[in-house]
């Protein structure tokens, strides 16, 4: 779980910030050991988002959680994480990569652009519901021009 596998430098681990609750016995070498990043989402996407497949509450949508998680990160580290906006990744993939990269003392490599379409083994249960658009992808699509979004759906506002 906190290695890389066999002959890689790196693991790369995404999870929702309300995901750690499982990880609490390896929560400081998790939180002290790593090289951390938060990507976020426009708020708006992805309420529209979580809503197409389940309704959304405060809770689901990890807001407070991601917000205890940088706060902690910003304790034990002295600085903040740094906070990556998926749509820059989208505008500009190489560039962003390169530059979180570069901020986390990783190396860049050309690999992070793209990948082969499908799903994973580790993907997990839920990958039906929450993967269908990464499944059919092999890199950074576009991001919806700002004027072109949809607006929030009926009662998604107090979120």
């Amino acid at each position: 779980l906190l290695a890389p596998p066999p002959g890689k430098s790196l693991l790369y681990v995404k999870h929702i910030a309300k995901m750690r609750v499982g990880l609490r016995t390896h929560q400081g070498q998790l939180m002290n050991g790593g090289k951390h990043f938060l990507l976020v989402r426009d708020p708006r996407e992805m309420l529209n988002s979580w809503a197409s497949v389940l309704p959304p509450s405060l809770h689901e949508t990890c807001f407070p959680a991601l917000l205890e998680v940088f706060s902690e990160l910003r304790a034990i580290h002295g600085v903040p994480p740094p906070v990556v906006d998926a749509n820059d990744i989208r505008r500009d993939p190489e560039g962003m990569m390169r530059s979180l990269c570069s901020h986390l003392g990783v190396p860049f490599t050309a690999e992070m652009l793209s990948w082969e379409p499908g799903p994973r083994p580790w993907d997990g249960v839920w990958a039906p519901w929450w993967y269908k658009n990464t499944h059919a992808c092999s890199g950074f699509a576009p991001p919806v021009p700002a004027g072109e979004a949809r607006p929030l759906r009926e009662g998604l506002q107090e979120l």
